[in-house]
């Protein structure tokens, strides 16, 4: 597989949501990976919104969201928006987007540089270096779930 998971066998899958799986990498951190040559749509993004704050709710905690996208070759506009309009402070303390692709990069920090997010975000060349941000991130803003 393309994407740049460190080591995805020590994650705990939570949900497979179509083209996609959702994995608990470690306490307060959930990872969406898409799959290999996989497109996301609105209606994909919508699911994996759901899967995701329920497993918030569940934890009780703020999240540190990580999107593994090496595997997509398309993207809806509006996916993009679903994910991260759904990043409020109330569910989320930061979100990471792992991208290796140049060009996956260029569309990610334009997309995000004409948004203002509430939270912290990230854009990483790899997972690892994703996930040690989001760790930092945690210690410093993680807890438990906001009043909305």
């Amino acid at each position: 597989m393309p994407w740049n998971v460190a080591d995805e066998r020590g994650w705990s899958l939570l949900s497979q949501v179509g083209a996609s799986r959702i994995y608990r990498p470690e306490a307060g951190i959930v990872a969406i990976v898409a799959d290999d040559k996989s497109r996301h749509s609105v209606a994909l993004a919508t699911l994996q919104r759901l899967v995701v704050r329920e497993v918030a709710r569940w934890e009780g905690q703020r999240l540190g969201l990580l999107l593994c996208m090496d595997g997509l070759v398309a993207q809806d506009s509006g996916a993009r928006r679903t994910l991260v309009e759904q990043c409020t402070p109330e569910l989320y303390f930061a979100l990471a987007i792992s991208c290796s692709s140049r060009l996956g990069q260029l569309i990610g920090k334009y997309f995000l540089g004409t948004r203002k997010l509430a939270i912290p975000v990230g854009m990483f060349d790899t997972a690892p270096d994703a996930l040690g941000w989001l760790r930092a991130q945690r210690d410093s803003n993680g807890g438990p779930l906001q009043p909305s």
